[in-house]
């Protein structure tokens, strides 16, 4: 089984060579892979980002997440796609956005093998910056998340649920004139509940957890896929001062690779089958607050 996982992860890009890559990929580029760099703890995908406590997500009475998703507005996000809003086929996840497939087909396709947006892509070095990363259209702060165009009201687990309270993980895009598409919803959930019911857990979700001082230092989580797909794992402490370990294990409970120390904030990058399950393992190494360390 663990022949069959493909990974690239924050522990392997540290040790990169980009001189030995190709010649669009020199050493001008290790800045991007120190603590300091976009990669690292300063960076977007760090705790002092747009994914960090301070932005549009989370459970504080600043987190704009509160007010978007903290109701039930569907009737307004029928008339808000009507006219051409996020979720309308001349949104990101329609045609005109960064999902149409002409966009990789043609002869010169957006990826070109010898550019640096190549690295953005699939398992490229840098993919947990690119389109399917967090920050991307199918991430946390797209259209399908906490702060989206889709009008659900987000329950006390984290869980989206319409108008007459029923449970929503999926919704329907209008990709073109003709055609459709069928998205995963983007949860953010208690990592009690997440724990409980693993069963919950795609491969489109945040998690907020913590450790206390004293007790069990390390929580599993299971996920599964739903389709074919590349999916990325981040983990970001929300405080500076705290450092984990990332683990990646089959459903089996075989290890199959691990992410700490880097000097990166700590991710995978994973090639998934439809129906493939995994069990992501967070562990504190070091604390250096007083109170409860939270990821």
């Amino acid at each position: 089984m663990n022949n069959c996982i493909i990974n690239t992860s924050s522990i392997l890009i540290s040790s990169v060579s980009f001189s030995s890559l190709n010649t669009q990929l020199s050493n001008i580029y290790l800045a991007l892979i120190t603590p300091g760099g976009t990669l690292g703890y300063n960076g977007p995908l760090g705790p002092f980002g747009p994914l960090g406590t301070l932005g549009p997500v989370g459970s504080n009475t600043w987190n704009s997440s509160q007010l978007i998703s903290g109701i039930e507005w569907s009737n307004f996000q029928i008339q808000l796609t009507a006219q051409d809003g996020p979720l309308s086929q001349n949104g990101p996840l329609g045609h005109k956005g960064p999902f149409n497939n002409n966009l990789y087909n043609r002869e010169y396709y957006l990826f070109d093998k010898r550019d640096f947006s190549q690295k953005l892509s699939g398992l490229g070095l840098f993919a947990s910056l690119g389109l399917l990363g967090p920050l991307g259209a199918l991430g946390l702060l797209g259209p399908l998340g906490p702060i989206g165009a889709h009008g659900f009201m987000a329950d006390n687990n984290g869980q989206y649920i319409n108008k007459i309270g029923q449970v929503q993980k999926e919704i329907i895009v209008q990709y073109d004139d003709q055609t459709s598409r069928k998205y995963e919803l983007f949860e953010v959930y208690q990592s009690s509940f997440a724990k409980s019911y693993s069963d919950v857990l795609d491969t489109s979700f945040m998690i907020e957890g913590s450790f206390e001082l004293f007790g069990s230092q390390k929580d599993q989580f299971i996920l599964t896929s739903n389709s074919d797909q590349f999916i990325i794992i981040n983990l970001i402490p929300e405080k500076s001062l705290d450092s984990f370990k990332l683990s990646l294990y089959d459903f089996q409970s075989n290890f199959i690779d691990s992410t700490g120390y880097s000097g990166l904030i700590e991710h995978f990058i994973i090639q998934m089958k439809k129906g493939q399950r995994l069990t992501i393992q967070v562990e504190l190494l070091i604390s250096m607050q007083i109170f409860s360390t939270n990821f």
